[in-house]
């Protein structure tokens, strides 16, 4: 045939990594879900041991990144600044106890001693505030997270101390 023309249809599919990262205090969240992640100490972006899951909490002042591995391809974040944690005896953790975690939705808080005031927020792995409540003259309560299953952060703060805890919501 003579003249013929031909049409081609391309079907092109962009899939870019998302490198944005959420932070909450001194807890830095990746905000692209379902892939593998290294966390990375800055400038020198080296791995840090055992940090490879979605969301780090820092231990110590700092600049952290993450690798993010996805679609066969790798691309970093920028690097976040931690700052702020010192250890200082009369800060130390309240020594609270969680339980049971993982949870189905209902869980205790024993705090170990009972406190004057308390303030309880528990945030999903974006950050986003999933319950709150001020706790006073208490060493124990009861919360029933009526949420979808994942990882949470409860943050228990009193006056000057604050304890970090992740939850398993199964």
């Amino acid at each position: 045939m003579v003249g013929c023309d031909s049409v081609v249809t391309l079907n092109l599919t962009i899939n870019a990594i998302i490198t944005t990262v959420s932070q909450n205090l001194n807890v830095l969240t990746s905000d692209e879900d379902g892939a593998v992640y290294q966390w990375l100490n800055c400038p020198e972006l080296t791995p840090i041991d055992g940090a490879i899951g979605q969301s780090y909490t820092a231990a110590e002042n700092g600049e952290y990144a993450v690798r993010i591995s996805k679609y066969g391809c790798e691309a970093n974040s920028d690097c976040y600044l931690i700052e702020g944690l010192e250890i200082n005896e009369e800060l130390l953790p309240l020594e609270s106890i969680i339980y049971p975690n993982p949870t189905f939705g209902q869980f205790e808080i024993d705090f170990g001693d009972k406190l004057e005031m308390a303030i309880i927020t528990i945030r999903d792995l974006r950050g986003k505030l999933v319950y709150s409540e001020i706790v006073k003259g208490k060493e124990m309560i009861l919360i029933d997270l009526d949420s979808q299953a994942g990882v949470y952060y409860i943050y228990i703060e009193t006056g000057e101390k604050v304890e970090v805890f992740p939850l398993i919501k199964q």
